[in-house]
């Protein structure tokens, strides 16, 4: 009775074994297992292992997959160490009241040392998987930093390519605002001096219109003047020509009525 007590608490000390096969079989599906799992408020269906495909939820990654496959697993090997001590005693106690273990308990004490056996097998099994998949997600994770070491690369040489396309428009912007600035000044320049120019022609064109204008006032009353002569030598001229005609109107007239007279005397003699 000690000794199967002794292999009961031994069992019970290894809580990293769990029984799939156990289970699978209802191979714990005892007196005393269930009684340990009613005790302790637990189910035969608390301890079954569950594959990692099984936590596979649609659209997750693969971190959070093993995150819950390995939550569930370590709970379930907590119940599996709580129920097998409490399993033990329950068998402490029944040897107390005088029961002794029987063949059943050695048969389900030997089916336990072949299941841990098996037991070490699939966690060599799960252990290589874990490795494969560790492997993978580090070439994953190595994948993503080259890629994100790249994309920084792309950036940071994007970000050189601005700087110096932002560096080459600063200084275009800047010759064209010096050229623009000597234009307009050279453009100012040059509409200071016509307006100057204008301004001296315009003076000028001033003084000779009022050269031409004094010239043609000169001009003007020396016409006049010349015209005032003119008219008076005319008026002379008429007064002598008025003059010489009144005379020789008498004349005529004289030598008219010295004319008459004779042929008076000649009709008055014939």
């Amino acid at each position: 009775m000690a000794e199967g007590t002794e292999l009961a608490v031994a069992v019970a000390k290894r809580p990293t074994l769990d029984v799939q096969s156990v289970l699978d079989q209802k191979v714990l599906d005892t007196p005393r297992f269930n009684e340990a799992c009613r005790r302790l408020g637990l189910m035969l269906e608390d301890l079954q292992i569950r594959s990692f495909d099984s936590f596979h939820i649609p659209g997750d990654i693969k971190q959070k997959q093993q995150l819950r496959f390995e939550h569930y697993e370590k709970k379930r090997k907590e119940r599996l160490a709580q129920v097998l001590a409490e399993r033990a005693k329950v068998i402490a106690q029944n040897a107390k009241k005088g029961e002794v273990p029987g063949v059943q308990s050695a048969q389900f004490l030997s089916m336990l040392e072949s299941l841990f056996e098996k037991e070490a097998k699939r966690l060599e099994v799960d252990l290589k998987g874990q490795l494969r998949q560790h492997s993978s997600l580090v070439k994953d994770n190595e994948d993503q930093l080259r890629k994100e070491q790249m994309l920084q690369e792309r950036l940071i040489e994007q970000e050189r390519r601005r700087s110096k396309s932002q560096s080459h428009f600063v200084e275009a912007s800047s010759k064209t605002r010096e050229k623009r600035e000597s234009k307009e000044s050279h453009t100012g320049d040059i509409l200071s001096r016509l307006d100057q120019d204008f301004k001296a022609k315009q003076e000028a064109h001033g003084r000779s219109i009022l050269a031409e204008e004094e010239r043609m006032a000169r001009f003007s009353e020396a016409k006049s003047q010349e015209s005032s002569d003119k008219a008076a030598v005319f008026k002379n001229k008429v007064d002598d020509m008025k003059k010489r005609t009144e005379q020789r109107i008498v004349e005529r007239r004289s030598e008219g009525e010295s004319k008459l007279l004779e042929i008076g005397k000649k009709i008055a003699a014939v």
